[in-house]
């Protein structure tokens, strides 16, 4: 979590340039306790489109349109500080920030390659650079995921940076896309038995296990701990890999997607309500909580320790907003 002087940096910064949106909550509860505020606030509403961002303690990351390309930019919530991580020729998309680490897929050779940036030392390097497609990747402190063509059809690969060689997670008949990775365990769609199942292999023991194979189509995994959270038609499931037992999450009216999980806490975006919307379900208190519903298109929600980040569209170009608990 970040202390008060971090806290008190960003909200000076954000007023200095005249972008403050605080979205007070400050109400009574039943016993008279006052409720913490909750706050939204304006990361980037630079010329162009900011997308697809990502969240690690105090940086944010996402891809950016502004000088006619796109390039990865990172916002630091500690400093009030934006820089550009990588503007190279051709489109760099899709970042993913874990700790000092930065991925994101290239497209500076002709295809798409992985790239990594090192934030402490300042150092680039090419994670791999297959002649064909790498996209979609994943990092989780040493290891890094993503989804390659180099087979003909979309297969896992990984790689450990202890190591520095790339390994295949799952080259199986059909589609394996969309991974996500937390600790030993990565998930993914899998669509060798024709519709779409949610598959896990656990690099420690190199056992693969179908976690979902029902019918219809199960897609859009993500993990984090024992709880595995998907897609399954209009509705939101949770797989307990302690206990084997799935569960509903949201089956209001309209479509959730794109759900993504930090500890207790889900997210993703919800169409019950017209516009897309930003939501979040608490696991350990079985509550639901509107995080941004104002009348505007919104995407993508990535969460961390709470804070919350999406792209937003209120302003007519895609920006980058930021929820804080």
């Amino acid at each position: 979590m970040r202390n008060d002087l971090s806290m008190y940096a960003v909200l000076i910064a954000f007023i200095a340039v005249g972008m403050a949106c605080v979205v007070p909550a400050m109400a009574e509860d039943d016993g008279g306790e006052i409720v913490p505020y909750r706050a939204v606030f304006p990361i980037c509403g630079a010329s162009g489109d900011q997308m697809i961002p990502d969240i690690s303690g105090d940086r944010i990351v996402w891809h950016d349109k502004r000088n006619g390309e796109w390039d990865i930019y990172m916002y630091d919530l500690s400093t009030g500080i934006e820089s550009v991580i990588c503007d190279a020729p051709g489109s760099q998309t899709g970042p993913r920030i874990d700790g000092d680490r930065i991925v994101w897929q290239d497209e500076r050779n002709g295809h798409a390659d992985i790239y990594m940036y090192d934030i402490s030392t300042g150092t680039e390097t090419p994670i791999c650079a297959y002649r064909y497609d790498q996209t979609g990747p994943r990092i989780d402190g040493d290891r890094i995921i993503w989804t390659d063509m180099r087979n003909g059809n979309p297969d896992i690969y990984m790689m450990d940076l202890n190591y520095g060689y790339q390994v295949p997670i799952c080259t199986a008949p059909g589609f394996q896309a969309g991974a996500e990775i937390d600790g030993d365990c990565i998930v993914w769609d899998d669509s060798r038995n024709g519709d779409f199942d949610i598959y896990m292999y656990d690099i420690s023991t190199g056992i693969e296990t179908p976690i979902v194979a029902g019918s219809g189509d199960q897609t859009s995994p993500d993990i984090s701990g024992d709880y595995i959270v998907f897609e399954d038609g209009r509705y939101l499931y949770l797989y307990d890999l302690s206990t084997g037992v799935k569960s509903a999450i949201c089956t209001e009216r309209g479509h959730r997607y794109a759900p993504m999980i930090d500890g207790d806490q889900i997210v993703w975006y919800d169409s019950r309500d017209r516009d897309y919307d930003i939501y979040m379900y608490d696991i350990s208190s079985g509550v639901e909580t509107a995080i941004c519903t104002v009348p505007a298109e919104k995407q993508v929600p990535k969460i961390d320790d709470g804070k919350v980040v999406w792209m937003d569209k209120r302003s007519g170009n895609w920006d980058i907003y930021l929820y804080l608990p």
